[in-house]
């Protein structure tokens, strides 16, 4: 049975690990998208292609066939990081240029072919997952610091002069 005194620690060990989780998500989406600059491409063919609406963006959904080494692969990476847009137009246009494509450049992993990408360059939503990551610790942190730095009461109550 947990104590009431292990509730709350593991309340905020849970929300720091929230925080470093997004970080850790952006920061294997960075690496992985700077990896995909220097990959080799192949010709690929859109297979479907669809938008997934949400209340304030949307996201697109594609997936493509290509060959490498005579074997078929199957992917649906946009580009690492890609989350969809808060922009609709965008996402629209994106959607719109791989439906209409004949083929388009796939870039994959010499050493593991079935990882593929059609875009690179750091994405806003790659950015925006490091930074929120980074902006919840530091908000958990910041937050939590009083209590970390120690009560001052005792230090208050010892310099009172009480007659």
């Amino acid at each position: 049975m947990l104590t009431l005194n292990l509730i709350p620690f593991i309340i905020i060990f849970s929300c720091f690990c929230i925080g470093f989780y997004f970080i850790g998500k952006g920061y294997k989406a960075l690496r992985n998208d700077k990896a995909s600059e220097k990959w080799p491409t192949v010709t690929g063919r859109i297979v479907t292609c669809s938008e997934k609406e949400y209340q304030y963006s949307s996201l697109i959904k594609a997936e493509y066939t290509y060959i490498v080494n005579d074997q078929i692969y199957r992917c649906n990476t946009i580009a690492y990081g890609y989350n969809g847009s808060s922009c609709r137009k965008y996402a629209r246009k994106i959607m719109e240029v791989l439906n209409k494509a004949e083929g388009v450049q796939v870039r994959y992993n010499p050493t593991n072919p079935k990882e593929a990408t059609l875009s690179h360059g750091d994405t806003v939503s790659i950015k925006r997952t490091i930074w929120g990551g980074i902006s919840w610790v530091s908000f958990l942190f910041g937050a939590l610091l009083p209590s970390l730095l120690g009560d001052n009461n005792a230090a208050i109550l010892s310099k009172m002069i009480i007659s």
